[in-house]
């Protein structure tokens, strides 16, 4: 235990740590360990807030992403309509399209057209990562019905054009996801599938 030693915690150690405690399926002691980083007085990187993302439960996650952004500065690099993941891991990610996609206004139906989302090929990804990001993706994107393709760039996903509105105009994930909840659980059918 590092208080209890004299040596004194660093980012780094925080970082590893919590990246171990996460990969370990040991979700509190992930968040415990965020949280003590925060009591040092150390500022979260990409690889703290990878691991608590991945921990965290979808309301926690959803205000600690807001704290993230700063430290996936690729996010929205390429502009607006390109989401790109590179630096995230699966669970970060799910937070990051979430906010994208009201970010980006596809909810409203007032988003710029030929929506992507970079993932990347995996080709870069760390040997110690056991995610698959992009499968990861295209599955929430599945489960929040947002219809989607492959594209010759097989590290990237194209949002497809929504058939009629299925929802109203400025509802938001957390909406769109309690609607889609209720439906399926009324007996209709389930958000329509990803086209091939």
């Amino acid at each position: 235990d590092m208080g209890t030693s004299s040596v004194r915690p660093d980012l780094i150690s925080f970082s590893a740590t919590m990246a171990a405690c996460q990969a370990g399926q040991e979700w509190p002691r992930t968040l415990a360990l965020f949280r003590e980083l925060e009591r040092c007085s150390l500022q979260a990187d990409a690889v703290a807030f990878n691991a608590v993302l991945g921990a965290a439960d979808d309301m926690e996650g959803e205000a600690l992403f807001q704290l993230a952004r700063r430290a996936y500065p690729r996010l929205l690099a390429k502009g607006h309509g390109f989401l790109d993941l590179h630096d995230l891991s699966a669970g970060a990610a799910k937070f990051a399209v979430r906010w994208w996609l009201d970010h980006v206004g596809y909810w409203s139906g007032s988003h710029p057209p030929g929506l992507e989302i970079v993932t990347g090929r995996g080709s870069t990804r760390k040997a110690w990562s056991t995610s698959d990001l992009k499968g990861s993706v295209e599955a929430l994107l599945d489960q929040l019905g947002v219809p989607w393709a492959n594209l010759p760039n097989p590290g990237r996903i194209r949002l497809l054009p929504r058939a009629a509105e299925k929802f109203p105009r400025g509802s938001t994930w957390h909406d769109q996801e309690e609607m889609t909840r209720t439906t399926t659980a009324r007996g209709r059918p389930p958000p329509p599938q990803r086209a091939k």
